[in-house]
């Protein structure tokens, strides 16, 4: 697979970032079982694949569009939608979402939060703290809140709070405001 940028994958350069990546993923597997899941900004598909090992079922939605010599195949086979705009296009129902570092990139992430809750009452997503992560780091971020504005946003009803201590994959459980990446439970 070519290499892609700002998107985590299987072999990419950079093995840190795949393993906080997968890591998420994991930990999510616990959180997902028997559910029907929404992989919103799912990139190549390999979180959509690791989240159909206790799924009932998958389907992963992204904005990119591979090449057909790089589309992703995964075992499991879980549904990948590519060309898919999280800000404008609708989503399917389903009884929860996953959205590990999406909210960052998006131009509307409000729209897109409107657009998902519609679809799920439980989210499970990350963010990274713009103080290490933010848009003068990172080209790609478009979106610099902070943890309390991120909390504001998700306009649920219970907020469970774990976070990416610094130099480890590993989630760690409560608010830290300084962690470099937050990952929060959210039901409606």
């Amino acid at each position: 697979m070519a290499e892609l940028p700002e998107r985590a994958y299987p072999g990419m350069p950079g093995y840190s970032t795949m393993s906080e990546h997968a890591m998420r993923y994991a930990w999510a597997c616990g959180l997902v079982g028997g559910l029907d899941v929404l992989d919103l900004g799912c990139g190549t598909g390999y979180g959509s694949e690791m989240l159909s090992w206790t799924a009932r079922r998958v389907r992963g939605f992204d904005l990119w569009q591979p090449e057909q010599d790089d589309l992703p195949t995964w075992p499991s086979a879980p549904e990948l939608h590519f060309s898919h705009d999280l800000c404008t296009d609708p989503l399917p129902s389903a009884d929860a979402g996953v959205m590990f570092e999406v909210l960052e990139h998006l131009p509307d992430p409000l729209a897109a939060l409107e657009r998902i809750w519609s679809a799920v009452s439980l989210l499970i997503l990350s963010f990274p703290n713009p103080t290490y992560h933010g848009s003068p780091l990172n080209p790609w971020h478009v979106n610099d809140w902070p943890l309390g504005r991120v909390e504001t946003h998700l306009e649920a009803t219970t907020i469970e709070h774990f976070h990416q201590p610094h130099g480890s994959p590993l989630l760690a459980p409560g608010r830290d405001a300084e962690a470099p990446f937050w990952v929060m439970v959210a039901r409606r």
